[in-house]
């Protein structure tokens, strides 16, 4: 009887500790997307990967910060404006989809964010890159394409991690883009035509 008990504790240990550990990317791949607040409430701790795309948000909803196990988040197509400082306790977060929202500053909130590898913000409306971004130290992957920007810190030569840049869309002179190859020399950077004919 005490074998059958122990056996048993084991194994819901082994369960509980599954929802907390990583899954790599391989798992990650297969793993189960919930596409709504009310379904992924019901088991906080087995959500990985939460997409509410077109849910119509005009902010954050606090049920997200229930999810301590949250690798990937998908808030595209939204009408989102800002996110909160609390967006730091989700620590797992590796994938983050901002894209098609309504930012017009780069949310600082998210530069918090340490095992944060992926950041797909494009079509938004932001007009400069924060010298904070030099905090998201395991940052591969940054998609700002179809952005207003116009200012790149030079702290955005600390992401040493960083290996895709994408700027399309973006009106910049070729004497920018120049700047940002020589700050960057290890990332690809893609740029649309080049024109030097004024912004």
């Amino acid at each position: 009887m005490f074998k059958n008990i122990t056996l048993i504790g084991a194994f819901l240990l082994t369960t509980i500790s599954s929802f907390s550990q990583k899954l790599d990317s391989a798992r990650l791949q297969f793993a189960y997307e919930y596409t709504s607040i009310e379904e992924a409430i019901k088991e906080p701790e087995k959500v990985i990967k939460l997409s509410l795309r077109k849910s119509k948000l005009t902010i954050l909803p606090k049920e997200i910060f229930l999810f301590k196990n949250i690798q990937e988040l998908d808030l595209s197509k939204n009408r989102l404006t800002t996110i909160p400082d609390s967006i730091v306790t989700l620590k797992n977060l590796e994938r983050l989809d901002l894209s098609k929202n309504n930012f017009i500053a780069f949310p600082k909130a998210i530069c918090k964010l340490k095992h944060l590898k992926h950041l797909i913000i494009f079509e938004n409306k932001i007009v400069e890159i924060p010298k904070e971004i030099e905090g998201m130290e395991t940052l591969v992957f940054l998609d700002m394409w179809g952005n207003e920007l116009s200012v790149f810190p030079k702290e955005m030569g600390k992401l040493k991690n960083l290996r895709y840049l994408d700027l399309r869309v973006i009106n910049l002179y070729d004497s920018e883009k120049e700047e940002l190859e020589l700050l960057m020399p290890n990332v690809k950077i893609l740029f649309s035509q080049g024109c030097n004919c004024g912004k």
